[in-house]
């Protein structure tokens, strides 16, 4: 019993060693295997752009959509609240609220002289005219009315004077009348007297429709002799640097438009000094033949200074232009008393007599004056003839400037 006892305890011990073994070695060999035991994850943070890696370019092109319509979503609710947080109101409420908006129909353009009118007269077409052309005077010929002043009133305002015209003659009673504006050169008109240098396109257009307008001329002249001026210093500045581009700078052809278009001026306002003026000014100017422009050019703007003056006497701004011209005109006549009157001794007389005028009328221009003698003749008593005789603290003030200059 005790041999058997001692066998089997044996045995047991020997199994349970067995087992320990080969718990150790699957123990063992899982440790020397590859990858994780155990994942761990960082979920810290939430906001993290999620990863579609896996999915389709359709699954993706869905996700887009479906955030694309999320978007919209929120920006139409914004905009609704927008809208809901407006207020509303009737026409009634809104000019309770804003008076000064009942009176923005004065704004609406008025038509004028020789604007093109169409006219409808939707029962009656035959009643019907395009291109009705307003006259100077402001008046409209139109079937069974005849004349009808139009000057000053919008288009609505035309379309009830029509409509009750023909209601009042019971030719068409309760007639749906439409006055539009085909053209509007009244308008070009306004503009053309308030823009000292308007479009030359603009020019034109006031021209097409009122030719007899002398002081469309006038500004046509006026954008003629600034480009003149403009090719001019171009041409000066080409003939220093010798670019050889002289043939392409026309201020010659310029400056004869500017007189072409300053002699109809002066045929249909003959009495404009101001126009004069400016005619003389160009004929000054035209400078580009030696022969003509001593025996043709300066003759001719001789004659249009004086003009000027004589349509202005009394105009200090005409009389100091004229001085202005005649002291520098004066230096270019021969000095011999042989060749009356045009000689030296007339210009200064001539520029003196026109200075003395113009320094009675507005004696702040003395100064101008003075210095523009002094360019020519420093001679302090030609240059003291200038100023008027019985203003004797103007004389004091120019000699004393000239003592000063001179000094």
């Amino acid at each position: 019993m005790n041999y058997f006892g001692s066998q089997l305890l044996k045995a047991v011990a020997r199994f349970e060693l067995f087992f320990l073994c080969l718990a150790i070695t699957f123990l063992t060999s899982a440790c020397q295997t590859t990858g994780d035991v155990v994942k761990i994850k960082n979920v810290s943070n939430v906001n993290k752009e999620p990863s579609y890696n896996g999915l389709g370019e359709k699954e993706l092109a869905r996700l887009e959509e479906i955030k694309k319509s999320r978007q919209k979503d929120k920006s139409d609710s914004e905009l609704k609240a927008v809208i809901n947080s407006t207020p509303n109101y009737s026409a009634l409420e809104y000019l309770e609220l804003y008076p000064q908006a009942e009176n923005l129909s004065r704004l609406d353009y008025r038509v004028g002289g020789y604007d093109l009118l169409d006219i409808v007269v939707y029962e009656e077409p035959d009643l019907s005219r395009q291109n009705v052309r307003v006259s100077a005077e402001g008046y409209i010929s139109f079937p069974l009315i005849q004349r009808l002043k139009v000057d000053g009133f919008t288009t609505s305002e035309i379309e009830t004077m029509i409509a009750n015209e023909l209601a009042k003659g019971q030719f068409v009673l309760d007639a749906h009348v439409s006055v539009t504006v085909a053209d509007c050169p009244s308008e070009w008109n306004s503009t053309m007297n308030l823009n000292w240098n308007p479009e030359p396109d603009d020019i034109k257009k006031a021209l097409k429709f009122n030719p007899e307008n002398s002081h469309y001329y006038y500004k046509q002249a006026l954008h003629c002799s600034m480009l003149a001026a403009d090719a001019s210093m171009l041409k000066k500045a080409a003939a220093i640097q010798e670019t050889g581009s002289l043939n392409k700078l026309n201020d010659k052809e310029y400056r004869n438009q500017a007189i072409e278009s300053l002699i109809k001026a002066l045929q249909l306002n003959p009495a404009s000094a101001t126009c004069w003026l400016s005619l003389g000014e160009e004929f000054r100017l035209s400078s580009y033949d030696a022969y003509k422009y001593l025996n043709y050019f300066l003759p001719k703007a001789d004659k249009c200074y004086d003009m000027a003056i004589s349509c202005a006497p009394e105009n200090y701004h005409v009389l100091f232009n004229g001085g202005w011209y005649w002291a520098w005109r004066a230096r270019l006549l021969p000095e011999s008393k042989e060749n009356p009157p045009l000689n030296r001794e007339y210009g200064i007389k001539k520029f003196q007599s026109l200075f003395n005028k113009s320094l009675t009328l507005n004696p702040a221009l003395w100064k101008k004056a003075v210095d523009r003698v002094d360019l020519y003749f420093q001679d302090d008593t030609i240059i003291l003839g200038i100023a008027p005789e019985d203003n004797q603290d103007l004389r004091h003030h120019i000699l004393k400037y000239i003592v000063a200059k001179s000094g």
